[in-house]
């Protein structure tokens, strides 16, 4: 819907709709593989200091959990649970492995390596169905007027709804990207002047998930957030 505008102005240039097509996709895979190519810096930098914001963020959970009433409460139950257990000689429950979370930590970063993998490889198929869908121009709206009956004025009113429906879809559409793309640019415009590393590959991120409805932007302000508090270990800077 909204590359179709594009491959219609081509194609009353005199360039075959199935070129026009073709010429429009490769256009828009090369505008999203610059994007990439323009933050490589800030994701490979990103990526570089996980294990550092990983040491970071757990030295200030350790920090900020002081032990209280309600730990030593805690604490004394498990003594008492100690006692009853050996005052009735059943050995008590064996702790945990220290690797067992390191463990479900790894299971999950495969995890959810496997399913960006799943994304691009439906983004590759998704790139393939627009094509097609593009270069096969007005067949589905023709194969629909035909559906609607013999009737000229049946006919002439399927291809007015048509016609709405599309251009409804494609303004819609061009605003979500609008929208989008202003999102992206405004938040790596604050994130340089608030002073966040690579603040490009977040502005990128967030227009990327400010797609999705209400979710996204939540998962983008958690995320800046929490760079923001390991890079500064100010909650006060992560809050803003």
């Amino acid at each position: 819907y909204a590359l179709r505008p594009l491959v219609t102005l081509l194609e009353r240039g005199k360039v075959p709709r199935i070129a026009a097509a073709a010429l429009v996709i490769s256009v828009l895979v090369g505008l999203l593989s610059g994007i990439g190519y323009a933050i490589r810096d800030d994701v490979s930098a990103a990526v570089a200091e996980l294990p550092g914001a990983a040491r970071k963020l757990r030295l200030s959970i350790n920090e900020s959990s002081q032990p209280g009433p309600m730990t030593h409460v805690k604490e004394a139950a498990k003594e008492l649970d100690r006692a009853a257990a050996e005052a009735s000689g059943a050995k008590p429950a064996p702790a945990p492995p220290p690797d067992r979370v390191v463990s479900q930590v790894q299971t999950f970063v495969e995890a959810q390596y496997a399913k960006v993998m799943a994304v691009v490889v439906e983004a590759l198929f998704a790139l393939l169905l627009a094509f097609s869908l593009l270069a096969s121009g007005d067949t589905f709206r023709r194969k629909v007027a035909k559906l609607a009956g013999d009737s000229l004025a049946r006919r002439r009113v399927t291809v007015e709804v048509l016609n709405d429906i599309d251009a409804q879809v494609q303004r819609y559409l061009w605003t979500l990207l609008v929208t989008n793309a202003l999102i992206a640019v405004a938040t790596w415009g604050s994130l340089a002047v608030l002073g966040l590393p690579n603040a490009g590959m977040w502005g990128a991120i967030t227009g990327v998930l400010h797609v999705i409805p209400y979710a996204g932007a939540a998962v983008a302000t958690a995320g800046i957030g929490v760079a923001m508090f390991l890079h500064t270990g100010s909650v006060a800077s992560a809050v803003v």
